[in-house]
């Protein structure tokens, strides 16, 4: 395993695919979110006996992201989900569906995750802001077995 194997784990590379495969979906809605979620494998080197993972993921996200939206909305002081950016918009979907339906991942691998990846693609207020929505989220809706907070 290399040194970069070790500091940015293979589910964080997915994520970052299914980020780009939301952003993306959502700037152009005729472009398959599928098609850029491939390139991004490929761009990450991701094996394919680890792909079903993000296909799953984005498939789930996409379909469950009114819900999703609505979630957030309730967590948002003094703003509306049209005022965040598309990025921070997409990782607190994300973030919220971890949380909510992939009950194998820990709380704080998914939070901590979330705000990583919010520090490479959005502002320096994002990585506070994610953090924030998604602890609450946490802290309100899942169930107190997963969380170690």
């Amino acid at each position: 395993m290399s040194k970069s194997d070790i500091r940015y784990p293979q589910r964080r590379r997915i994520r970052e695919c299914i980020l780009r495969a939301l952003y993306e979906h959502e700037i152009n809605p005729q472009s398959p979110p599928f098609w850029s979620l491939e390139e991004g494998f490929t761009l990450f080197d991701i094996p394919f006996n680890k792909r079903d993972f993000g296909v799953r993921y984005l498939l789930k996200t996409l379909n469950l992201i009114d819900q999703l939206d609505e979630l957030i909305s309730e967590y948002l002081i003094d703003w509306s989900i049209e005022r965040i950016s598309l990025i921070d918009r997409n990782l607190l979907r994300m973030g919220i569906f971890e949380l909510l339906y992939e009950p194998d991942i820990p709380v704080e691998v998914t939070i901590n995750e979330l705000v990583e990846l919010s520090k490479i693609y959005s502002d320096e207020e994002s990585p506070a802001f994610v953090n924030a929505v998604l602890d609450r989220v946490a802290r309100n809706h899942v169930a107190p077995q997963k969380l170690l907070l």
